[in-house]
């Protein structure tokens, strides 16, 4: 049975706690976690801007969803949406992780907006190994991906 068919079983049953555990030993085979995550200074983050807004308005329009959709599907506030549309506001990672779970957004999308905030996936956090093992597998199910992340003390939502 390939791991696919299994998660979706596993999904299917709801049985979270077995998903966690798969999901673990996914990270423990896919990720090394003695790889540091680079940090990016304010110089750095505010040359990168212009190309954080100009990726998350492509995106935007290729998806064709209004605001209000992406809003509620992200679970975020207003605010954040307005200041993202003003280009004023770049999100943090964890609000930039429920926009791209939001947007449905396959890993190379993920990543491309992930590295025009500044950001990446941590190849050493569970909750962000997690994350990225949602979106490579294409599971978009907020309350599903909530639940893991419960389970594995991590709050995506904001």
């Amino acid at each position: 049975m390939s791991f696919f068919t299994k998660l979706k079983n596993m999904i299917e049953n709801t049985r979270f706690y077995v998903l966690c555990e798969d999901v673990r030993k996914y990270a423990e085979k896919h990720f090394d976690p003695d790889d540091t995550l680079g940090v990016v200074s304010a110089k750095e983050q505010k040359k990168l801007e212009p190309v954080f807004f100009a990726s998350y308005d492509e995106l935007i329009a290729k998806k064709g969803l209004t605001d209000d959709e992406i809003r509620q599907k992200a679970n975020i506030n207003k605010t954040v949406l307005t200041g993202l549309r003003a280009h004023s506001l770049v999100p943090s990672k964890k609000t930039l992780i429920q926009l791209i779970i939001a947007l449905e957004l396959d890993i190379n999308d993920a990543e491309w907006l992930m590295q025009s905030a500044g950001y990446e996936f941590s190849k050493a956090g569970l909750g962000e190994l997690a994350a990225r093992f949602f979106i490579e597998c294409k599971l978009y199910d907020m309350k599903l991906i909530n639940d893991v992340m419960d389970s594995l003390g991590y709050k995506i939502k904001g």
